[in-house]
């Protein structure tokens, strides 16, 4: 949920993070809940990716700082009870909001995790808007990425064309291979005439590959 207000200093700001709830099988007509799950509250931005494992939603998220967005996590067994607990620092779930562990410095608004095997990675791009395109792993969920490799660099950003965003397609992605998609824009209005800079973009990597590079480093 966005809020962009141009006469003063809330810009595509999010105000908060919503889940919708479809009916399945689809037919004629869509059916769907809106349900208000995460406001930005302390600058704090949840749901940005979730995995589900065990009795657990594990909840992705960040704290809004600024020039750097710092990557947590929580979690919840109802994702519709609002009972989250979030990881601090020395390991533990807490209610309390504060002191929370890091998982990443200088991350991504837009991002989604992904586990391979006993294996958790996330692509993203640092502070959100930029040329490379890094790839972090962790063995552990409750543990910083501390474990990154730069996998591609955005050949259509320069002065004018900016690229960001980039993040894993979960569903277009298995053991094998891994598809990152990124955004493309302009910073120059007159050049929005070409839809073809709007158009995201995808990579397709080797898992094979990516073992081998994180492998070298250490």
């Amino acid at each position: 949920n966005m809020e962009n207000d141009i006469f003063s200093d809330k810009i595509f700001q999010i105000k908060g993070v919503s889940l919708i709830e479809l009916e399945l099988p689809f037919n004629k007509k869509i059916y769907y809940k809106v349900h208000e799950l995460f406001p930005n509250k302390d600058n704090i931005i949840l749901g940005t990716s979730i995995l589900k494992e065990d009795d657990y939603y594990f909840i992705f998220g960040y704290v809004n700082e600024y020039q750097n967005k710092k990557l947590i996590l929580a979690r919840t067994r109802d994702l519709l009870s609002q009972e989250i607990e979030y990881l601090h620092f020395d390991g533990s779930w807490k209610k309390d909001r504060s002191n929370l562990m890091i998982l990443k410095e200088r991350f991504s608004s837009e991002f989604k995790a992904m586990k391979i095997g006993n294996e958790y990675y996330i692509a993203y791009t640092k502070d959100s808007v930029g040329k490379d395109i890094y790839l972090i792993k962790s063995d552990n969920i409750t543990s910083p990425f501390d474990k990154e490799i730069l996998v591609y660099s955005c050949p259509e950003h320069n002065s004018s064309i900016i690229t960001y965003n980039s993040k894993i397609m979960l569903s277009l992605s298995n053991e094998k291979e891994m598809v990152i998609s990124y955004n493309v824009n302009t910073l120059v209005n007159e050049e929005h005439v070409n839809l073809d800079i709007y158009r995201p973009r995808f990579i397709k990597i080797k898992m094979e590959d990516v073992r081998n590079e994180f492998s070298k480093i250490y």
